[in-house]
């Protein structure tokens, strides 16, 4: 027979409907003269039937369900019984077996027999079959679980009937005659007088076991009766002494503490092989409530699956024995009483029961007694709603469902050795902690760091800081409690799905749903076993006695997931099909319900485990106790990469796991805590033969904190686990910066776990945050120990400048190490050509790691590299003004000379003889300005100049634009006339100019009149092709500071004129708005004059005889004044206004006049003044010719009166008031007159 539990192996039996016969099986003897044959229909007595004549015409017996529970319509089939019909001589009593047959799955059976009816009584039995389907006790009589017996009477009137009413039970109420009348004895041992079987009367026989008084040829008449079909028209019903068992599966803890998904097997002890798979005779598991699943012989089989009419159907058929087999007796009598020592005279079966939860026996009770020792009266359990029986001796009616009291519903409350306990883990560190929450800057995480103090002096009294010896708690590690054998290896994973929480303890449920404690671990412990016979000592000894060398009650025992020859049916395998498929969270009921694979068949769960599917307890596989384990990747919360196991980190070795469970008052006693006198982290003799440990310390709690009523339960333990703190530097020992480095720690499986560069404090990946809390140090916690190896590598500004793959060989304990990366921090210093640092310059650089671009310096013109590693950096040029500039010269920090390449670039090798600070120079030169007259004689003070050029607007972009600088702009910060200091954008453009006025001789280079210097510094400006402007200064604010000769020249007012102007300019980042404006308006304000234009460019394009003819590069760049492009550090430039000397004559055609008196008037229509050169004075506004000469007319600074003085500036000018007299007696020739 298939050994595949449940439904399948029925439905090809079960086509038909609840009466359609399948073809039943015989087995006979001996080919006889006459076959007699006759159908039955096996039932329990706890069936309700009908009979329905519409269906089969003449039907008069109870054969069609008529109940509606589970036992009420349960047929017996051949999945767990079989039918023997034996023959008895009438006079010897001697038995032959006339053959056997199986009922199909709605219970009907065709027997048949042989033997003269006149010479034979005839019993057919009905006989239990063990759980796998074996025959119990076939082939004889009085053997086997004889479940029904139905007695035919011999019709001989010489029958022996004194024997065989003592079989019959019946001796003392008929003696030596037969029975008058039918009759049967109950299940519960009580005498059911003239009972009958007929058309007229109906069927009140009540079995197990049947008497009649009619000979089995009149038996066979009417029930061997068929239909065309063959279908009989009358079966006998015959009611088997089952009983119908509800187990309750729960913990000591209390009765709702049920434990799910438990293994029940019932075993017989009487009639079969202690050693043979036959005395397994019934088996189940529980569901989420701790109560027994059945899901066989259920017809139809959809029936017990989900949604059927016996869905999670929790009871388990059991049989019963109805004969006393040593004297071939029927039990008979009933119970004598109903509190006490009773007498049990009703079928019953001494039977052990074993449950396993997590593979191992958690509970042995063992039915087992000729007498009943308490109360028949069962107690209701109000917390579950059952019944539970107060008496103990074999399996009977009054542990049926429903009991002869009509209690219901009756359970067997088993109480299994399943206990609770949880551990906490940390790492063993205590040097670095996990920075601590803070509500008022904002946390971190909804933690902080915790320790457990240990008692590790016994003396009972925590002493901090020596007993605060734990680092931190592990956050989400994974605890797993693995089942032992006796050679210490791993057979089972439990169910535990274990992590651990914010405090470093575990807080998840069992993965089964069922537990009271729904934040603990949950595991099984050994047995110590439950007799529910009780009686005296010498009942005991026998059982000992008879049972001894199979069943005992102190075991340790499993079976291993592997060995089910279902394995991936039952619940325990990794690969089991018990997954949790539905709503709510965990296993329970609606996993099988709701599952594809089971739809609901419980007893697909059943393990069917050879040795375990025996009474005998030799061959099952001892337990010992189990693992605790910790697993860990790493980091606060476990958040490093590594295996999806992690890494083992500590290992609790518990043998006896009561020794660790939550125990409560008034258990007995748990196993002894002691620890090593010598080493108080390690277990004493005496305790390390129930607990040891891999880890660093541990300690059993004997009470824990705000637990009452209980004792023990958890586990405090270090692990392997510990921090690497590392300072990472460069070559000189500065701190290398959070935001331009990462560290990765390679982990000893390859991967690694970067701190990322960042400034963000309260980044928990980021380098600040390492730094901001761990004292600059960066910090991996909370690592793997006892493996390796650990390796770093670090990157500065994303280039790897560090690895060492084998940094730790082997990490052990927690470790401070410095490493000095070949990084440095070099520092530039710029200066410009007055020595002078040059702040914010853009410097364009390429760095030794490749990356080019530009740099601004800082507010002293340093520029520092911080943290760069070995190589070349390049210093390609600096940005000024627009103009990309080459460097001028280099020195190290001694004072030797760095050589420039070719293109005035500078190669700095960085290495550990690097002599920093480099000083570079770069030639931003000061242009000094003289501004003449236009000869170049002597200087004019108190003149504007306007330097305009085209450069970038930024350094990295191609767009020119023009930039100006000019004395006085709007916006100048120097309140000091003609001097400026100027910011014209905070990033991009400021500068500063000088002027410097001072007055030099007087009556110099003549009489009554003066020198001046007139120097113009603009600071720091780089080599480029500059435009130039002079112009006059002529507003009032200006005072005696206006420009020498302004009362001649305070401009037209009248109208505006091209050569009085204002430069309009403001910053521009695009070409066309940057380009300067000239303004010529309104006529009343602007009023300087241009004195000079010098063009180095026009439209940005070099004004020279390259580009454009000579004679118009003299005029708009006169000796290349406006290219300032020379790679020097200092250029004077004379500016020769158009501040002109006159020759003046009067002539008449072609000769020249004398002693005529005239004045000259400006294009600002004031009248010039006359400074005679011969007779070194000023002589006034009215110039006389002479007849021989030129006048000689020139610009000049008058001594005594600047605003006054005589300044021919480029211009238009009218003469006016001549006037001559004719002289009649001077005559001259022509070639007098030059």
């Amino acid at each position: 027979m298939s050994r595949k539990i449940g439904l399948i192996f029925l439905i090809s039996l079960l086509l038909l409907s609840t009466v359609a016969i399948a073809s039943t099986a015989f087995i006979a003897p001996v080919a006889s003269q006459l076959e007699h044959h006759a159908w039955l229909k096996i039932v329990t007595t706890s069936w309700k039937g009908t009979n329905d004549t519409s269906v089969l015409p003449g039907n008069f017996m109870p054969m069609f369900p008529a109940g509606e529970g589970f036992a009420e319509r349960f047929n017996v089939t051949d999945q767990e019984a079989f039918v023997e019909v034996y023959s008895i001589k009438y006079d010897t009593l001697a038995v032959q077996h006339e053959g056997t047959f199986e009922p199909n799955a709605t219970g009907f059976v065709k027997v048949s027999w042989t033997a003269d009816p006149s010479e034979h009584a005839i019993m057919i039995v009905v006989k239990a079959k063990s759980y796998y389907g074996e025959k119990i006790g076939g082939g004889s009589l009085w053997s086997g679980i004889i479940m029904y017996a139905l007695f035919l009477s011999p019709e001989n009137p010489n029958t022996d009937w004194e024997k065989f009413n003592e079989w019959l039970g019946v001796k003392n109420i008929y003696g030596t005659n037969k029975p008058k009348a039918n009759f049967s004895w109950s299940i519960a041992g009580e005498f059911e007088n003239n009972t009958y079987a007929d058309k007229g009367n109906g069927f009140n026989f009540t079995g197990p076991f049947d008497f009649m008084t009619i000979n089995a040829s009149a038996f066979a008449k009417v029930f061997g009766n068929e239909t065309e079909d063959g279908l009989p028209v009358n079966a006998w019903v015959a009611q088997a002494a089952k009983i119908f068992k509800l187990f309750h599966v729960h913990s000591w803890y209390d009765v709702t503490d049920v434990v799910p998904f438990a293994q029940i097997k019932v075993y017989d002890l009487d009639h079969t092989d202690p050693t043979s798979e036959a005395s397994l005779i019934q088996a189940a598991v529980t569901g989420e409530d701790g109560q027994s699943r059945y899901t066989r012989e259920i017809y139809p089989p959809e029936e017990g699956l989900a949604d059927g009419k016996f869905e999670n159907n929790k009871l388990v058929p059991i049989p019963l024995q109805i004969f006393n087999l040593d004297n071939k007796t029927v039990f008979h009598g009933g119970f004598n009483a109903t509190i006490g020592v009773i007498t049990v005279g009703a079928p019953h079966l001494n039977a052990t029961v074993r449950v396993w939860w997590e593979t191992v026996i958690v509970n042995q009770t063992i039915y087992y007694g000729k007498v009943i020792n308490g109360s028949l009266t069962p107690s209701y359990v109000d917390t579950v709603e059952k019944y539970m029986p107060m008496f103990a001796g074999p399996l009977n009616i009054y542990h049926n469902v429903t009991d002869p009291g009509d209690y219901h519903p009756v359970a067997n409350f088993i109480n299994a050795t399943v206990f609770y306990a949880f551990v906490c883990a940390f790492d063993n560190d205590t040097k670095i902690h996990f920075p601590k929450y803070t509500g008022g800057s904002g946390g971190y995480r909804e933690v902080y760091a915790l320790f457990a103090s240990m008692d590790l002096d016994g003396d009972g009294r925590i002493s901090l800081p020596d007993e605060d010896i734990t680092g931190d708690q592990l956050i989400n590690a994974r605890v797993t409690i693995n089942l032992k054998d006796n050679k210490n290896d791993t057979y089972h994973q439990t169910k535990n799905v274990l992590t651990t929480n914010a405090t470093g303890c575990t807080d998840d449920p069992h993965k089964y749903r069922g537990g009271i404690f729904d934040r603990y671990a949950r595991f099984p412990n050994a047995t110590m076993g439950d007799w529910v016979w009780v009686g005296k000592d010498a009942w005991i000894g026998s059982f000992r006695e008879k049972f001894g060398d199979y069943v005992w009650l102190n075991v340790s025992l499993m079976y291993r997931p592997g060995d089910a020859r279902n394995k991936d049916d039952t619940p325990d395998p990794t690969g089991s099909h018990l997954k949790d498929v539905e709503n709510p969270p965990r296993i329970g009921d609606e996993d099988v319900l709701e599952s594809s694979y089971y739809e609901g068949n419980w007893s697909m769960l059943v393990a069917d485990v050879s040795y375990a599917n025996t009474l005998t307890l030799e061959d099952d596989e001892p337990y010992d106790g189990m693992d605790i384990l910790v697993y860990w990747t790493g980091g606060w919360r476990n958040v490093y990469p590594g295996p999806s196991d992690g890494y083992l980190v500590g290992e609790v070795r518990v043998r006896n796991p009561y020794g660790i469970a939550f125990n409560k008052m008034g258990w007995p006693a748990q196993p002894t805590i002691a620890y090593d006198p010598a080493d108080n982290k390690k277990p004493s003799a005496a305790m390390s033969r129930w607990i040891t440990w891999d880890t660093p310390i541990l300690r059993v709690v004997e009470t824990v904190p705000g637990v009452v009523d209980y004792r023990r339960g958890l586990i405090n333990m270090t692990t392997y686990v510990y921090d690497i703190s590392l300072r990472v530097t460069d070559k000189m020992g500065n701190i290398l910066p959070p935001d331009k480095t990462e560290v990765q720690l390679i982990l000893p499986d390859g991967q690694y776990y970067s701190r990322e560069p960042s400034i963000d404090e309260s980044l928990l990946t980021g380098m600040a945050w390492s730094y901001a809390h761990f004292d600059e140090n960066v910090t991996f916690f909370q690592l793997p120990g006892n493996i390796g190896p650990y390796g770093v590598r670090i990157f500065v500004q994303g280039r790897q400048v560090y690895e060492n793959l084998d940094l730790i060989d082997v990490l052990t304990k927690t470790e401070f190490i410095i490493i000095k990366t070949p990084v440095y921090t070099i520092k530039l210093v710029f200066y410009d050509c007055e020595n002078e640092t040059i702040p914010q310059l853009y410097v364009y650089v390429t760095t030794p790691e490749g990356v080019s671009g530009w740099r601004q310096t800082s507010e002293h013109g340093e520029l520092e590299f911080a943290f760069i590693p070995e190589g070349v950096l390049t210093v390609h040029k600096v940005w000024w003004k627009g103009i990309n500039v080459t460097l001028l010269k280099a020195e190290d920090a001694g004072g030797n000379d760095l050589p420039l390449t070719e293109k005035h670039e500078l190669e700095v090798e960085i290495t550990d003889e690097t002599n920093a600070p480099i000083k570079i120079w770069v030639p931003l030169k000061t242009l000094v300005f003289y501004t003449t007259n236009f000869q170049g004689d002597y200087e004019i003070p108190y003149l504007n100049i306007t330097l305009t050029w085209i450069g970038r607007y930024k350094p990295w972009v191609d767009e020119m634009v023009y930039f100006l600088e000019t004395l006085d702009p709007t916006g100048d910060e120097n309140d000091e006339l003609y001097n400026t200091s100027i910011v014209v954008h905070p990033l991009w453009f400021r500068y500063e100019a000088k002027a410097f006025f001072h007055e030099i001789a007087k009556d110099s280079p003549m009489e009554n009149l003066v020198e001046y210097e007139a120097k113009y510094v603009f600071y720091k400006m780089p080599p480029a092709i500059y435009n130039i402007t002079v112009t006059t200064v002529t507003e009032d604010e200006y005072g005696n500071m206006r420009t020498p000769a302004y009362s001649k020249w305070p401009g037209r007012t009248d109208m505006e004129v091209p050569y009085e102007i204002k430069i309009d300019w403001e910053w521009a980042e695009k070409y066309e708005d940057s380009v300067p404006k000239i303004r010529t308006g309104p006529a009343g304000t602007v009023n300087d004059r241009v004195v000079l234009r010098i063009f180095g460019s026009m439209g940005g394009i070099p004004v020279t005889t390259e580009n454009f003819p000579e004679w118009l590069v003299d005029a708009w760049n006169p000796d290349g004044i406006g290219n300032l492009s020379a790679i020097v550090c200092k250029e004077e430039i004379i500016l020769k206004t158009w501040a002109h000397d006159f020759w003046k004559r009067v002539i008449n055609g072609d000769l020249r006049i004398g002693d005529a008196s005239f004045k000259i008037v400006n294009d600002n229509g004031l009248t010039m003044r006359y400074y005679n050169v011969e007779e070194e004075r000023w002589i006034g506004e009215t110039y006389t010719s002479k007849w021989t000469e030129d006048i000689k007319d020139i610009s000049a600074l008058r001594k005594d009166s600047l605003p006054t003085s005589n300044i021919y500036w480029n211009g238009s000018y009218n003469l006016t008031s001549m006037y001559f007299e004719t002289n009649k007696t001077y005559s001259y020739s022509k070639g007098e007159n030059a």
